[in-house]
């Protein structure tokens, strides 16, 4: 009955076949004994391999807890960023509807003024006519600034536009062909684009190609977008006069690629500057496709 109830325990078996058959009606006493001290070395070392058998799934119990936690952690991150990217992009958009209609009207309204004012002096006051002149020049230059922001805040037919088209209009908006060789390889994404990713990915650009009109000192830039194993990569390379990026750190952007990196890590995205001195700069960011 006792064996029985050994040999039922889960695991026991292959440690049974090495324990010696344990009689207490048979043999003298000094091979009961032994026999019993064979069964028992047998069952300990079961119960000791089995103890660190418990201990070894109990650690991955909690290493598997610890991941999941983590991931859990890593995926409210990502939505909170995507949240976080949306809203302000909603609020850009407001602002640059605020700019191109309120104040670009009001703008407008004054050169009109300004416009009926000269027709009314005629020539009798030379000096005034000059000032207004002035003035219409100064408020006509001002909102094309006005109307030039909004639209980098916002690009119009943004939530029409698929990235490639976006890239596109960009390019041509910023007049890079005018100063630059671009080429534009590849630029093939998933439509649509999830709109945190799709944000995050044009600002990036965005930012990039001001810096480079601004510091680089290049004759061509190369853009590339693909689909990658971890998401979509977004590459920027210009054959500028580059960079150590050790010493200027995040580079020639500032505050401006400082934001935008957070940005990207705050959707799980990785963003990296590539430079040397005289070499040109790539930059290389890849951003998963979705909070999961």
């Amino acid at each position: 009955m006792a064996a029985a109830a050994v040999a039922s325990l889960p695991g026991l078996g292959p440690f049974l076949w090495k324990t010696p058959a344990v009689r207490l009606d048979t043999g003298s006493e000094s091979a009961v004994l032994a026999r019993l001290g064979a069964a028992n070395r047998s069952l300990m070392e079961f119960l000791q391999i089995r103890s660190d058998w418990n201990l070894e799934l109990l650690e991955a119990h909690w290493n598997l807890q610890d991941f999941l936690r983590l991931a859990l952690r890593q995926r409210l991150l990502r939505r909170a960023g995507a949240q976080f990217i949306e809203a302000l992009e909603t609020e850009r958009g407001r602002i640059a509807r605020e700019l191109h209609d309120s104040a670009g009207q009001t703008l407008a309204a004054v050169i009109l003024n300004l416009e009926l004012v000269q027709g009314q002096l005629g020539a009798a006051g030379t000096e005034a006519q000059a000032r207004l002149a002035r003035s219409r020049e100064l408020a006509s230059l001002t909102l094309d600034h006005l109307r030039r922001i909004s639209h980098e805040m916002t690009p119009p037919e943004w939530s029409q536009q698929n990235f490639a088209q976006a890239v596109e209009w960009l390019v041509e908006t910023m007049g890079l062909r005018n100063r630059l060789a671009v080429e534009l390889r590849a630029i093939r994404t998933p439509d649509p684009l999830p709109p945190a990713v799709k944000t995050v990915l044009y600002r990036t650009l965005q930012e990039g190609l001001t810096n480079v009109v601004r510091h680089a000192k290049a004759g061509r830039v190369v853009i590339q977008a693909s689909v990658v194993p971890r998401g979509i990569s977004l590459t920027l390379e210009d054959d500028g006069q580059g960079f150590d990026p050790a010493v200027v750190g995040l580079g020639r952007g500032g505050i401006g690629l400082a934001n935008l990196r957070r940005r990207v890590e705050s959707l799980g995205g990785r963003f990296e500057i590539r430079s040397s001195t005289g070499r040109g700069c790539c930059l290389l960011v890849t951003v998963p496709l979705g909070p999961d």
